[in-house]
């Protein structure tokens, strides 16, 4: 799955719909994005950074020999569709991923999860 969001982000046609940073109640600075390609709204946070990496830069992190999956799933939003998660940790920073509507209920995958 982290090799479709990398290839979502450096898609040509991928749009940045919105971006910007947060510090958390440590006070540790971070970016995010939402990124549009394909039908699906790419939302990624980066912790401990107060520069902006380009999205080439978030698919090489997210894909790298070195990235740890700390956790991943799917989620149901508040319409009932289905996306995926992840939190990855890669270099000095942590990746918070998700991905809208990547897998619908009738998705040949998330059928074969449900019946067997």
């Amino acid at each position: 799955m982290r090799d479709v969001i990398a290839n979502a982000l450096r898609s040509p046609q991928a749009r940045v719909i919105n971006d910007g940073y947060y510090q958390n109640e440590d006070g540790i600075w971070g970016c995010y994005v939402t990124v549009w390609d394909a039908g699906h709204y790419h939302m990624i946070s980066v912790s401990h950074t107060e520069r902006m990496p380009t999205l080439a830069e978030i698919a090489d992190a997210l894909i790298s020999p070195d990235a740890y999956v700390q956790s991943d799933g799917r989620y149901p939003n508040r319409k009932g569709s289905l996306g995926y998660y992840a939190t990855i940790k890669s270099g000095d920073h942590w990746y918070m991923v998700s991905v809208s509507d990547l897998m619908q209920p009738f998705h040949r995958q998330w059928w074969a999860d449900q019946v067997g």
